[in-house]
């Protein structure tokens, strides 16, 4: 009997060692995975595997290593391995949805995704990431909804409310924004993003006054972006507060002067106030600086035509139609500078096509005298 137990034990030691070698090992890439180093994380989970090739977690662990590298397609393999002896654990489905969305296979991963949510309801990071591919193929009324999940599970971040708000602006449901903003507003009243986007919700619905004040929020959080003294001027601009405008957007251009939109509504400004030499030479920068903006091109040519340098206007409403833009006050500006420099011809195609293009609006009537005095 006692050489029946001493042979049994002979058997047992060496499964005993190799089973706590596979551990040791598995331990030791769980190590190395979580310290960045991927290499010798893959390595020895491959060690433990040979050891021990129905161990759930390390079949996981090498997904992990190849999803690290890129390498999506090996990293859904060992993923399945790992769902095979798991088919129900919700991390194991996730990651393997989280592979394919890296990967660029969004359907795989909406499905793998709603497996993770169909295991466990509460996994807030796979709400997050629905919603994330939902938006990417625009589809925000799915991505808001997806976003108001993760929101149910995980109230108290203030990303969460802001995502879902982005969600909304897309879709130009500004008051919506306005709620989601205040919602991360109360969690984290120095969030500047939050000012930023309730200040183009508010700015979208015409309320200038809030627009103006939370982008002063924005700028007294950031205050070295050009972009924000920027866009408060736009603001303030359509509040009739010119010299507060001038005053930011010549902090804008003085943070960066590459800012073409900045130069653009200093021009604009010029030319409301008359300074139209001052406006010529702002909307010039904006040509130079970006040559294929047509709002540009039309804001010179109303310049010069303004000041009555016709050849320069109808270059400057040339290029604007280039561009392949149809304005009509733009051909019955063109028009008459052509009949000033004594191109009838060339006047009355212009003149007939603004009539085309409003017939029933106060330029194309205007097109019309002009045609009726000097076309016919």
């Amino acid at each position: 009997m006692r050489n029946y137990w001493l042979g049994l034990l002979v058997l047992l030691v060496p499964v005993s060692l190799e089973a706590q070698s596979g551990t040791s090992l598995y331990n030791e890439a769980a190590n190395h995975f979580l310290d960045g180093r991927i290499q010798q994380a893959r390595e020895h989970v491959q060690l433990s595997l040979k050891i021990e090739k129905r161990s759930p977690n390390s079949w996981f662990l090498l997904g992990q290593t190849y999803r690290e590298d890129g390498e999506y397609r090996k990293a859904v393999k060992s993923y399945n391995k790992a769902l095979k002896l798991t088919p129900t654990d919700d991390e194991f489905n996730y990651h393997k949805a989280l592979a394919y969305q890296q990967w660029g296979k969004s359907k795989k991963a909406v499905k793998y995704y709603f497996q993770t949510i169909h295991i466990d309801p509460e996994y807030a990071l796979a709400w997050d990431r629905l919603a994330e591919i939902y938006s990417g193929a625009g589809d925000h009324w799915a991505a808001a909804e997806y976003y108001g999940k993760s929101n149910d599970i995980n109230s108290t971040r203030p990303e969460n409310y802001l995502n879902r708000a982005r969600e909304w602006y897309a879709v130009e449901a500004f008051q919506n924004v306005l709620t989601e903003c205040e919602f991360a507003l109360d969690l984290d009243p120095e969030n500047a993003e939050a000012y930023l986007l309730r200040s183009k919700a508010n700015f979208q619905q015409g309320d200038y006054l809030h627009a103006v004040n939370d982008l002063s929020q924005v700028i007294s959080r950031l205050p070295d972006s050009a972009s924000f003294f920027q866009e408060r001027a736009v603001s303030l601009q359509l509040l009739g507060l010119f010299d507060q405008a001038r005053k930011d957007l010549n902090r804008a251009i003085m943070l960066d002067p590459d800012l073409a939109d900045a130069w653009w509504n200093r021009a604009l400004l010029n030319l409301s106030e008359d300074r139209l030499e001052e406006g010529l030479r702002d909307v010039y920068e904006v040509t130079e600086l970006n040559p294929g903006d047509a709002e540009a091109w039309l804001l010179l040519g109303q310049i010069e035509f303004l000041k009555r340098n016709y050849k320069e206007a109808t270059r400057a409403y040339d290029h604007y139609f280039t561009l392949g833009n149809d304005f009509p006050e733009a051909y019955l500006n063109r028009g008459e500078a052509r009949r000033v420099l004594g191109d009838l011809s060339g006047a009355c195609r212009d003149w007939k096509r603004v009539v085309k293009l409003d017939k029933d609006g106060d330029t194309g009537i205007k097109a019309e005298k002009w045609i009726m005095i000097n076309c016919e």
